[in-house]
């Protein structure tokens, strides 16, 4: 997709040979024939001789049908809705709105298709994205320091600009930036940019804030400059704060037509096992680790669990160890589960079958791995939409020990839980344990007979 910025509607002709003489440089593919709608722009005389001069046959749609121009005016449109929502988030005015269009334009063909699976910029140019052109990019708006180059000979001076971030330069490797102070569009290479900070945006509370900060501290933007984690002053102690703490921020530079309504901060998730905002819990690798270290309570009552659930469903019986039987190990594996977020949300205990140790055709004949696919939620969504049915999601704690086993399995008792009377006996197998070879199997066969 090409998009050329036009000041008025005579230099359409101009532009359009230059685009189609790139097009036919790259691609190698003559122009057949050309589209567009009944404007003043394309029925000059001039535009009709040359593309009869060049062969180009000429269509055209009818008046008041923009659904015969589709394609183009959704795209158009495309580009206009993205634009648009750049300069209210960066605070600037219409009159920069060639540099959004060709910046989202450079987005749109940086972007995966649906159809094809790859990007614009990939089936125009036969190769793919380089990860450097990918980190390139940044925010429309967003406040950048560019360096003032060359180098003024006195060490006191200013040795960067504040300016905001536009586009990319169309036939050089920098940034086009709009200089605050100077009130013109500058093109530089060394810069650096603050992506949460817009400081031409006086409308939000977040971004102005943030900005005016900054400005009021006296700071050398040769520090920016040569610093390369690339933070500013609205990144430091004020994102901290709204983290660790809970409070109400009011407004205090609001306007008159502004809401005076104070702003929550919202308050941070939290583990369970402490009042810290991050935490990070080692996962022991035995149990005698898990009750001689920190959170010894919080294992402890995890593996109580899982004996208590092991028993109430009845997973074994003890019995006389008998002759010539395999008895399987069993292990003890804790686990720490946590959010999306990192933060933990409980300790997991769970009783495992070495079942490394079994035999195949002794032991077990087959071993199951069920796979649940898209397809297959796809199909039972639109069925229950179809008949107009409920969906209702469950999960079933400890679902394997609620199916029988009918093999002859022996493991030894679960260690620090012997019983003292019988600490010969084994635990023959009633129900299935976890990490069975064929608990796939029972677990499946008894979902079918149900």
């Amino acid at each position: 997709m090409f998009v050329e910025i036009i000041k008025n509607k005579s230099d359409t002709l101009p532009k359009f040979k230059s685009v189609l003489t790139e097009i036919e440089n790259v691609s190698e593919i003559r122009l057949k024939s050309f589209q567009s709608d009944n404007g003043g722009e394309y029925d000059s005389i001039e535009f009709s001789e040359f593309l009869e001069s060049r062969g180009i046959y000429r269509r055209s749609s009818v008046p008041y049908t923009a659904q015969q121009m589709g394609v183009a005016e959704r795209m158009n449109q495309d580009l206009l809705s993205k634009a648009r929502c750049m300069l209210i988030q960066a605070g600037l005015g219409p009159e920069f709105w060639g540099e959004a269009v060709n910046l989202a334009c450079y987005v749109r063909n940086r972007c995966v298709s649906s159809v094809t699976a790859k990007t614009p910029y990939e089936l125009w140019f036969g190769e793919e994205i380089k990860d450097v052109e990918l980190l390139r990019m940044k925010v429309f708006g967003c406040k950048a320091w560019a360096a003032v180059l060359p180098k003024p000979q006195s060490k006191l001076v200013q040795r960067a600009r504040k300016c905001v971030m536009l586009v990319y330069s169309s036939n050089k490797r920098a940034y086009r930036l709009w200089d605050i102070d100077n009130k013109y569009v500058i093109e530089s290479r060394d810069v650096k940019f603050n992506e949460k900070c817009f400081p031409l945006n006086t409308v939000h509370a977040e971004t102005s804030e943030c900005c005016k900060s900054d400005l009021n501290v006296n700071v050398s933007p040769e520090l920016v400059l040569e610093d390369s984690s690339d933070h500013d002053l609205c990144d430091n102690d004020s994102d901290k704060e709204e983290t660790e703490n809970v409070e109400v921020i009011p407004n205090v530079n609001a306007t008159s037509d502004t809401s005076s309504r104070p702003k929550r901060v919202p308050k941070p998730k939290r583990c369970i096992c402490c009042n810290n905002v991050k935490c990070s819990v080692l996962e022991p690798k035995s149990v005698d680790e898990a009750l001689n270290r920190e959170f010894c309570d919080e294992w402890k009552q995890a593996i109580i669990e899982e004996i208590l659930c092991l028993e109430s469903n009845g997973t074994w019986e003890l019995v006389k160890r008998p002759p010539n039987a395999k008895v399987t190990k069993t292990i003890w594996v804790l686990r720490v589960k946590k959010d999306q977020y990192g933060f933990v949300e409980k300790f997991k205990a769970r009783l495992v079958v070495q079942g490394c140790n079994q035999i195949e055709g002794v032991d077990y004949t087959d071993s199951y791995s069920p796979v649940l696919k898209k397809t297959t939620i796809r199909l039972m969504t639109a069925i229950s939409v179809q008949q107009n049915l409920t969906c209702r999601q469950l999960d079933v704690k400890s679902a394997y020990l609620h199916s029988d086993i009918e093999e002859d399995i022996y493991i030894e008792q679960p260690l620090d839980f012997v019983d003292k009377c019988r600490p010969d006996y084994v635990c023959k197998l009633r129900k299935v344990c976890t990490d069975c070879l064929n608990q796939v199997e029972i677990g499946t066969n008894l979902l079918m007979r149900n």
